[in-house]
């Protein structure tokens, strides 16, 4: 047992005489300053986000901003993110979605653009409120939305600017049924799928239709999507 003598700050947290629960984080407002004695430090924490999250074309922080970009649709864009949750966004109905995002171009300099490869890996989720990682790999949201940035000139790419993406959403159980344990998929592979995107405007109907989609995909179905998925895999082999 440790002593009051040698402690330490770890053990006297663990002890549960500090609390140590999940921090209540409030929305801020950018308008914060930075504080040197109680006095302003002559910049706020808007001007730390010009400074860290201005590229949004990297890989990071274009993934965020696609969470973003969907919450924005689905009208749930008013609270704050959780970094590292097992699930990207809860809605009201408890409808789990989980987003992804590719794009063709990327801020630093190419030789030519990027093959589109979305992950779609199981993990072992990890729950934030409880600290409490899942036993076994899965994919718990209901529904997917895949996000491309699809614009492929360099001068005028804006991420900001919604006609530049397009959405491709399907329920996990479909996903599941095509592509079982696969960890990546190719545009290619997807569209095998969800032939047809929807913009931005069309984003939130089409998640919603997908209520209730953690039911079993009917065989006929999933045997339509190994077999497609065989070909794009085929295709895909040989280029």
């Amino acid at each position: 047992m440790t002593s009051e003598a040698s402690a330490t700050p770890a053990d006297v947290a663990t002890s549960g005489r500090v609390p140590l629960d999940a921090l209540d984080v409030p929305r801020r407002s950018g308008a914060e300053p930075f504080t040197e004695a109680g006095a302003p430090a002559g910049a706020t924490l808007a001007d730390f986000w010009g400074w860290a999250c201005s590229d949004v074309v990297g890989n990071r922080l274009r993934g965020v901003l696609a969470e973003y970009i969907v919450a924005l649709a689905l009208e749930v864009h008013d609270g704050v993110r959780t970094e590292w949750d097992a699930v990207d966004l809860v809605l009201p109905s408890e409808l789990k979605v989980e987003v992804k995002s590719a794009a063709y171009l990327r801020s630093w300099s190419q030789r030519q653009p990027s093959a589109i490869k979305f992950t779609i890996a199981r993990a072992k989720g990890w729950d934030a409120r409880t600290d409490v990682v899942a036993a076994t790999p899965e994919r718990p949201s209901d529904v997917y939305v895949f996000c491309l940035l699809h614009h492929t000139d360099k001068r005028t790419i804006d991420p900001l600017n919604l006609d530049q993406w397009e959405f491709y959403v399907t329920s996990t159980a479909a996903l599941e049924a095509a592509f079982g344990d696969r960890t990546q998929i190719s545009l290619a592979a997807l569209r095998t799928i969800v032939p047809v995107p929807v913009p931005f405007g069309g984003l939130k109907d089409c998640v919603l239709s997908w209520q209730g989609s953690r039911k079993v995909v009917p065989r006929d179905v999933r045997i339509g999507f190994e077999v497609r998925d065989r070909d794009a895999r085929g295709r895909h082999a040989e280029q």
